[in-house]
Formats: structure tokens, sequence, C-alpha cells
């Protein structure tokens, strides 16, 4: 990963532990057991997607596709 620090209005459990394990530093305002989709009927799709992945180059090439899939599904 490139990333060298990150800052989050909003931030999940999940990505801290990720953020942590890579040990890049991490700031937010509001920490959340998850981030929920716009219905708060369940996790927001981006959160969904890269549920599980550790790795982060994986996850940045899922959440790249994920964005592709919901633009053109607009």
């Amino acid at each position: 990963s490139n990333a060298t620090k990150i800052y989050a209005l909003l931030i999940s459990d999940e990505a801290i532990k990720v953020l942590e394990k890579e040990k890049i530093p991490y700031e937010y305002e509001k920490r959340v057991p998850y981030i929920k989709n716009r219905g708060n009927t369940g996790l927001c799709p981006m959160e969904q997607a890269v549920l599980g992945i550790s790795d982060l180059d994986e996850a940045f090439r899922v959440l790249r596709e994920k964005v592709k899939s919901m633009i053109k599904n607009k």
C-alpha cells in the first residue's frame, strides 16, 4: 500500500484491524462496528465487498471494481 496515514469521518472496527495490522496510522471522528448501507438494512456495499480481505492491494482492486459496477448499474 502507498497509504502513509488515514483520516476518516467514519471508520469500522474491521478497517481498524487492517490498518493496525499494516501499521498504518489513522485518525477518525466516529468508530462503529460496521458501516451501514443507506437503508440501514445491512452493511455498506463497499464494506461488504472487502469484508474478510486483509491484503491491501487486493482490497483496493475489489473496491475499484465495485465502484465501476455501481456506476454502470446506476
